[in-house]
């Protein structure tokens, strides 16, 4: 999820928009649907592609999450 963001972050730069938590999260979502509907064309699953996408991001905060609640 963090190299979604940044490659958000980093394009919404290039077009010299005000960086946002909102387009920021717009664009992950975007993107993510994306990668899903790929998967999805490639023979899994709705709920698998879906799973597929999350994991790596659900990993992700949960180690930042872990690491910032002591």
């Amino acid at each position: 999820m963090k190299n979604k963001v940044e490659e958000a972050a980093n394009q919404l730069r290039s077009w010299k928009e005000a960086i946002s938590v909102e387009k920021a999260y717009e664009i992950v979502l975007r993107d993510s649907i994306m990668e899903v509907e790929e998967l999805m064309e490639g023979g899994y699953s709705k709920d698998k592609a879906i799973k597929e996408v999350l994991n790596p991001m659900y990993q992700d905060l949960y180690k930042k999450i872990t690491k910032a609640v002591r």
